[in-house]
């Protein structure tokens, strides 16, 4: 009896550690709003100050989203499914954008199902960088992180009359990388 109840046991342990393990590779570090092959079920986008708005490929497959910039304030706004705000720690902006200058900045925003209205208190902004092709943004520095999130909004740079190409935007699991000084 001791003999098969030890055996049961290490049984039901091997398979408690085997889910586990199973959860912890499969857990999501990555919320996908837009990927290159365009916006994930339950995302919806507006543009606003935006031009020419068409899909890009790239080796011949899909590789985002290309528009011009119209005015010093071009943005999306993506209208998705509730985030808690509490799992995510950066947002992921991968793109290009020619011409830029320098001290731009990319500014995101983001809107609860409690608070609808877009505004600074709820945003913060990270360097527009020559060559770079992703941009994060520290979400755990944003006092007002908190809470389930609707809508997304990015805003790229100041400048008039660029070329901004989208390749993807995610929310993170994962922290903001430490700036380089």
């Amino acid at each position: 009896m001791k003999n098969s109840k030890t055996k049961f046991l290490y049984a039901i342990g091997i398979a408690l550690i085997i889910m586990q393990g199973f959860t912890f590779k499969t857990a999501d570090k990555k919320l996908v709003l837009f990927s290159a092959s365009g916006f994930v079920e339950g995302v919806t986008m507006r543009s606003a100050d935006i031009s020419g708005l068409e899909k890009v490929t790239k080796d011949g497959k899909d590789g985002g989203i290309k528009f011009r910039t119209e005015s010093n304030d071009a943005r999306l706004v993506l209208q998705h499914f509730p985030i808690d705000a509490g799992k995510y720690k950066s947002i992921h902006v991968r793109f290009s954008k020619r011409p830029f200058q320098r001290f731009e900045t990319l500014y995101f925003y983001f809107i609860t199902d409690v608070d609808k209205n877009y505004g600074k208190d709820k945003g913060n902004f990270v360097p527009i960088v020559d060559k770079a092709d992703e941009a994060v943004i520290n979400l755990e520095l944003i006092p007002t992180w908190k809470g389930k999130i609707i809508g997304t909004r990015i805003n790229f740079g100041q400048v008039k009359g660029s070329e901004v190409i989208v390749e993807e935007i995610y929310y993170s699991t994962d922290p903001a990388p430490t700036p380089v000084k």
